[in-house]
């Protein structure tokens, strides 16, 4: 019925391997659990001999395939119709988080289910990621029904396998915001979307740094998007911000405002973790900056 596809990458998955098995074994629905190892260096074997004392499916990419090489590589291996992609460092918040997706699917209503995800209330405040996600990332469904092909992400979300290979099958881009495409490609085929409040913990909280790489790549991808008219403004604020800028010709003065002041934006996001403001500003200079100039 259902297949959980985990692509992992240095990540420690025991946790989340104990949670889905303990869940699936008190399930009459058929369920099957594959981690597909995106070529790691750390934690093969311990992940490995989790899958072997579960009786899940394990394999590891003799080179690295990147996050959605690794899921098509999944999808391949998967037996079932319905995948369930599960990021490596998230754990489900329920005791009936499978279930509640196996409900779901039998119903047969809608293509493509979002979980949704959360974070820890008690880490430093000092902590980008953090911050991030628990201001922007942890929404309530009822609120994200109102918007359905928003806050669409792949660390918690189960889609019809068929439609997951038609959308990726040509995706070659490997830098961080896939979820941006995912998003646009189901709002323009017009896919049936139901956000469910069924979230998992998302455990994996980068350094800053890595964050802001992160958030530096993710605005290009969306620069990348909306140059092949993929994405739209209803699908994503900086494409908002550039419609207003561009119907008032703020655009130029705008970018070297932001070049100005972009030390400065990153170094208050690396060190203070704050304003989140800043994460708006800064995302906006590096999608402008990819439309003007490629990267």
């Amino acid at each position: 019925m259902l297949s959980v596809c985990i692509p992992a990458f240095n990540t420690n998955c025991g946790d989340l391997l104990e949670a889905l098995h303990y869940q699936i074994r008190l399930l009459e629905d058929t369920v099957e659990v594959l981690l597909g190892d995106d070529c790691s260096t750390l934690f093969q074997n311990e992940n490995k001999n989790k899958c072997d004392e579960f009786g899940f499916k394990y394999f590891n990419n003799s080179v690295n395939k990147g996050r959605i090489g690794t899921r098509l590589e999944l999808a391949k291996k998967s037996a079932y119709d319905w995948i369930l992609f599960l990021d490596a460092d998230m754990l489900p918040v329920a005791d009936n988080f499978i279930a509640k997706y196996c409900k779901n699917i039998a119903k047969d209503k809608h293509e493509v289910y979002v979980g949704g995800h959360c974070y820890k209330k008690n880490n430093s405040l000092l902590s980008l990621r953090q911050n991030y996600g628990n201001s922007r990332e942890d929404v309530d469904y009822r609120l994200r029904n109102k918007n359905t092909y928003c806050h669409v992400f792949f660390g918690n979300i189960v889609i019809k396998k068929r439609l997951f290979n038609t959308i990726f099958s040509t995706y070659l881009d490997c830098s961080y915001g896939e979820d941006i495409y995912l998003s646009g490609m189901l709002r323009k085929l017009q896919v049936a979307v139901l956000h469910l409040n069924n979230k998992t913990l998302h455990l994996g909280i980068e350094n800053n740094a890595t964050f802001i790489l992160k958030i530096e790549e993710a605005a290009n991808t969306v620069a990348q998007l909306f140059r092949d008219n993929n994405i739209d403004k209803s699908q994503s604020k900086l494409v908002n911000y550039y419609h207003f800028l561009t119907r008032y010709k703020l655009t130029s003065t705008t970018y070297f405002a932001l070049a100005v002041i972009h030390p400065i934006l990153k170094k208050s996001l690396l060190w203070f973790a704050n304003p989140l403001f800043f994460v708006d500003l800064f995302r906006l200079y590096h999608f402008m900056k990819h439309l003007r100039y490629g990267h």
